[in-house]
């Protein structure tokens, strides 16, 4: 068996959240899954009890709001690169909110820009004019 060289120090993964758990890569892989595989958070979790336990929906959930805010200045700067084009598609659709009490509304609202080159997606607390009109300023 090789022998450990114990002179070069141990290297700790980059944790997303400071003094955290998890690590960084741990968090980009639970993205991927959700945005880029389709599997729900839910699903995540029963995948991954087979391996850690501890893992919770609370958990994936706080590491993407985490990740997603790592991503604010570029999302700002997509949103303007799209605005200054001289054509562009907008959408939005109304989805239910479940499990949600308090609202004056049951729905949410999802508005997207399209370019030729980017496609940005936005979450809506409404399809009030003022909500949809803060996409397109």
């Amino acid at each position: 068996m090789d022998e450990v060289d114990r002179s070069r120090p141990r290297l700790d993964p980059q944790r997303l959240i400071k003094g955290g758990r998890y690590s960084l890569e741990f968090a980009v892989q639970a993205e991927i899954n959700k945005y880029c595989d389709h599997l729900p958070i839910e699903r995540q979790v029963r995948i991954m009890a087979r391996a850690m336990p501890d893992v919770d929906s609370h958990t994936l959930r706080d590491q993407l709001q985490v990740l997603s805010s790592c991503f604010s200045v570029a999302i700002k700067l997509l949103h303007q690169h799209l605005l200054n084009k001289d054509v562009l598609r907008a959408d939005e659709t109304r989805s239910p909110l479940l499990g949600v009490a308090d609202r004056p509304t049951n729905n949410w609202c999802e508005g997207v820009l399209f370019g030729e080159e980017a496609v940005l997606d936005s979450i809506l607390d409404s399809r009030v004019n003022e909500a949809v009109n803060s996409m397109l300023t």
